[in-house]
């Protein structure tokens, strides 16, 4: 569970997010069957069996992420909010795995400096989230155009940790101003993620987790 805040990768799992060198890295490593995948450096992940403790390690991130006030808002946002949950499943019967990866993200809402009048740190805030917004927004803009080469997924930390959720082989789910943008997307149909279990061998990539049976 992070944050994006002001560019930097933050850990909400951790209680000193805002210390030195605290600022984690997005990388591009091998996932299932090879396929490249992004995930984060150093980031923790917690393995769950329980709805329980799902919603714990929830209201620990909510607690650790930045929020402020402005003039339209006591407690707003100033940061994005990305929850992912990854699942193996293993067939007990053949031992084939299947995985997969689920992205809650919470976006902060765009501002107008002019409306909030906001300076300091809460301009410098403010900024940062519109020019994230502005990126996802070109990014969904190009992704809804047939045959255009280059998606720039790499001109925001957001779009470049979410482009895993963004590709053909992924479904996504917006709501509100991206909504209509997301529409004219058209991504193609997701294929399944996982091995045969044939000549099984376990994998230690970034993209991979322990394998639970189901």
């Amino acid at each position: 569970m992070l944050e994006v805040y002001n560019e930097a990768v933050k850990d909400l799992l951790v209680v000193d997010a805002d210390g030195p060198g605290a600022s984690l890295e997005v990388r591009v490593g091998k996932g299932a069957r090879g396929a490249p995948t992004v995930y984060v450096e150093g980031l923790v992940e917690c393995e769950v069996r329980s709805l329980e403790e799902v919603e714990q390690l929830i209201e620990m991130g909510v607690t650790n992420r930045h929020v402020g006030s402005n003039n339209f808002n006591e407690h707003s946002s100033r940061s994005h909010l990305v929850f992912t949950v990854k699942i193996v499943a293993v067939n007990r019967t053949t031992g084939a795995t299947t995985n997969g990866k689920l992205n809650l993200i919470d976006l902060a809402g765009s501002e107008r400096l002019k409306s909030t009048n906001a300076s300091g740190t809460r301009l410098k805030e403010a900024q940062n989230i519109n020019k994230s917004l502005s990126s996802l927004g070109d990014v969904v803009a190009a992704l809804g155009q047939p045959g255009k080469g280059h998606v720039p997924y790499r001109n925001s930390k957001l779009t470049f940790l979410l482009q895993d959720s963004l590709t053909a082989n992924a479904r996504s789910t917006c709501s509100l101003t991206f909504a209509g943008r997301c529409r004219a997307v058209q991504l193609g149909k997701a294929k399944k993620s996982g091995s045969s279990g044939k000549g099984k061998k376990k994998s230690s990539s970034p993209g991979s987790g322990s394998a639970s049976e189901w």
